[in-house]
């Protein structure tokens, strides 16, 4: 034994491996201790703390990113392809919404097991949800938060941007962050349309900042219709959180800016083609916003003079949430990651949340990435966000009375 340790070809192999053990005890001590962490909430509503640390023991829990996925801007590219597309036994129906203004949008709404009850008189739950920029129902990350809400017993409807899911646009208008007329006819139309049944909202990336401006801008609609709302990874400031996503750090710049740049690009176009001359009001540089290297310039050639905002930061500043807190007028639970490449940490309004007359509740993760929260090496069907949206969507069916009321 002595001369087996003491022989040159073991001796070398025996320090790697005792490096390597080394490397990796050193890799998960880094991991348990630096990574591995509760999510820290913010509000200064104590009945809506009550709710959740009462019926969403998730929002409690340490989030544990995967080992190997724990940039922001890692888990925010891979945020689809580690979320799986529909089962096939999907109960989904869809419907085409038509605008006042005769626009159209695909309207699709998924079944819970248990509607045959809901629909002989016994009250439910329908939630509606607002897609990501660019996104439809079939998106993944989209997919994941229908399944989580049917998972829930409740009825998921998602409306789809104008011009997606085949749908042609047939009016001189397409979606911005700051467009809420949409949302503000599709709303009173469920509740007609579900009459037996409570309405709920959730929002994801720039679908919830379209419903965040719904619920500040028409704070009486809103409580009239809605028991609550729903918001993942919202971009709640666009004029710092664009700084951000442009720098420091040239992934956000060569892979997400880019590639949201390349989505706007690709929309124009298609909208363009459909429209033809009834697209674009005079003012507009349709030629300039296509060639544009950044969002600031594709949004000051196309979007700005298109909606007759004044500057690019004023149709930023209309779009963003933060400072507008307290004219939220139902109970509003947003996630959100303080390493999201578009909204980081440093932009949270956490002092509004906490104001004693606000209806916020904002949960922080330290990781997450935008639209991310990815939790294991695999793809699966619920990662930390899906478990947290089907524990709240669960408690606001089964103790909605609980939440705030005023």
């Amino acid at each position: 034994m002595i001369f087996l340790f003491e022989s040159p070809d073991i001796l070398p192999l025996s320090r790697n491996l005792v490096v390597f053990l080394a490397g990796v005890l050193l890799v998960v001590f880094h991991y348990v201790v630096f990574v591995v962490k509760k999510p820290r909430l913010f509000t200064g509503n104590h009945e809506l703390r009550q709710f959740l640390e009462t019926h969403v023991p998730t929002h409690k829990e340490s989030y544990k990113p995967p080992i190997l996925i724990q940039s922001g801007i890692l888990q925010t590219v891979l945020s689809v392809p580690f979320r799986p597309g529909f089962s096939k036994k999907s109960n989904l129906q869809r419907e085409v919404f038509s605008f006042q203004d005769g626009g159209e949008a695909a309207l699709d709404i998924v079944l819970p097991d248990n509607y045959d009850n809901l629909e002989n008189g016994k009250e439910g739950l329908v939630v509606l949800i607002l897609p990501a920029s660019f996104c439809t129902t079939k998106t993944t990350i989209v997919t994941a938060l229908v399944t989580a809400v049917v998972n829930s017993g409740c009825t998921a409807v998602v409306l789809n941007y104008r011009g997606a899911c085949g749908i042609q646009f047939k009016s001189p208008k397409f979606n911005t962050f700051a467009d809420c007329d949409d949302v503000q006819e599709v709303i009173p139309y469920l509740k007609k349309k579900f009459s037996n049944s409570r309405l709920m909202a959730i929002g994801q990336s720039a679908g919830g900042m379209v419903l965040a401006k719904y619920i500040r801008e028409n704070q009486k609609e809103a409580k009239e219709y809605l028991v609550t709302a729903m918001m993942i990874s919202m971009g709640w400031d666009m004029v710092r959180g664009y700084h951000n996503l442009n720098a420091p750090h040239f992934i956000n710049r060569l892979v997400i800016h880019r590639q949201h740049l390349s989505w706007m690009k690709l929309n124009a176009a298609k909208y363009s083609k459909q429209m033809g001359e009834k697209a674009w009001k005079p003012t507009v540089d349709y030629k300039k916003a296509m060639t544009s290297k950044t969002i600031y310039d594709f949004d000051q050639h196309l979007l700005v003079p298109q909606f007759e905002y004044e500057s690019v930061k004023h149709y930023w500043e209309d779009a963003s949430s933060r400072g507008n807190v307290l004219k939220f007028s139902i109970p509003v639970f947003c996630l959100n990651a303080e390493d999201d490449p578009a909204t980081p940490g440093k932009l949270l309004p956490y002092e509004e949340a906490e104001d004693s007359n606000s209806k916020l509740a904002l949960l922080v993760t330290s990781k997450g990435g935008h639209n991310g929260f990815l939790e294991g090496m695999i793809q699966k069907p619920e990662h930390f966000v899906e478990r947290l949206v089907r524990e709240y969507v669960t408690a606001v069916r089964t103790h909605g009375h609980e939440l705030p009321q005023q």
